[in-house]
């Protein structure tokens, strides 16, 4: 969710603020995995699309790592009106903004 949602995508954050829902990372560990998150990153095409994947895990480290309650949250918006739509479908691409062109992953237009 903090994933999809950081990169633009029509995800509404649940899990935000819930210590139970963290991935549960040591805040002492962060630059292991961010290692890490730069090797998972290599599935995209593009340098700009791993950066993008980093920069989200950076602005979200207090929702990814245990015992940082409070401490640099991004300001996620959390839609919490049950009359707003769960899906709203993207103008552009979610990574660049840009639209029109080709998906670089399922190739449709």
């Amino acid at each position: 969710e903090l994933l999809c949602h950081g990169a633009g995508g029509p995800e509404i954050v649940t899990s935000k603020g819930y210590e139970d829902a963290k991935l549960g990372i040591n805040p002492d560990q962060w630059p292991a995995f961010l290692a890490i998150v730069a090797e998972a990153a290599t599935v995209w095409p593009t340098k700009h699309h791993r950066d993008l994947v980093a920069r989200i895990c950076e602005q979200n480290k207090a929702e990814l790592c245990f015992g940082m309650e409070g401490q640099g949250a991004t300001d996620l918006d959390v839609a919490m009106d049950s009359a707003a739509p769960a899906f709203v479908m993207a103008a552009g691409c979610p990574f660049s903004g840009q639209s029109g062109g080709q998906c670089p992953f399922s190739g449709s237009r």
